[in-house]
């Protein structure tokens, strides 16, 4: 079961994970705050009473604010698992002598990514708040670039990784390639197994869409065979 304090349309989740969750018989309960977790005597969880909400005026996310009402609701269950927000260890970077924004994220160059403590360098969610991969791993690539040069006194990232260059001509010999859909295993196997729920390509399927034309940039009109 997931708790859950706004409608499905504002679950900050991709679709697609949803869908999964509800073919693996994962109940949604939508409006609901947690209120308080209830134990045994011997300290084990043993229910967990929900606060009813109902959705107010748009709050800086883009989204309606939840608002409590008086109705409490209760669920048995012998586990929780608390997943509201994202943050990282604030202790750690104090401890480490580094600075702080008042956001509780860390200072660092823009340009360089290294922090106010010398030879330490950041980046990804802790000196943007809760981002994306792609976006740690361009910082993590930058405060690389730097590094490299810091310690080899000479701007050399070009030469280890040239840039590839684009050109404005369609493939010479375009040929129609459908893209290949994922296997995802059945729901019904995927909650009683350890095993990945999507299975890759075939050596084949990798090669032929190594092969596809995705330069839909182009303004070329081709004729597929």
């Amino acid at each position: 079961m997931i708790l859950y304090r706004r409608e499905r349309k504002d679950m900050p989740a991709i679709d697609e994970e949803i869908q999964a969750a509800e073919e693996e018989g994962v109940r949604f309960v939508f409006l609901a705050a947690p209120h308080r977790i209830l134990g045994d005597a011997k300290g084990n969880v043993k229910a967990i009473e929900v606060v009813k909400t109902h959705l107010g005026e748009y709050d800086k996310s883009g989204r309606r604010k939840p608002i409590p009402t008086d109705e409490v609701q209760r669920f048995e269950c012998d586990s929780v698992i608390l997943a509201v927000g994202e943050t990282f260890d604030q202790d750690f970077c104090r401890a480490s002598g580094l600075e702080l924004k008042e956001s509780g994220t860390i200072i660092v160059d823009r340009y360089t990514f290294e922090t106010s403590r010398p030879n330490f360098y950041a980046g990804g969610d802790v000196i943007t708040g809760a981002s994306n991969v792609s976006n740690a791993m361009g910082c993590g690539k930058q405060a690389a670039m730097n590094i490299d040069e810091r310690l080899t006194g000479e701007r050399r990232w070009e030469k280890l990784f040239p840039a590839f260059e684009y050109g404005s001509q369609a493939p010479p010999e375009p040929r129609l390639s459908r893209r290949h859909a994922a296997r995802p295993m059945p729901a019904d196997k995927r909650v009683q197994s350890k095993e990945e729920v999507v299975a890759g390509l075939s050596p084949q399927e990798a090669l032929e869409e190594c092969r596809r034309c995705l330069r839909c940039d182009l303004r070329s009109t081709v004729t597929a065979r």
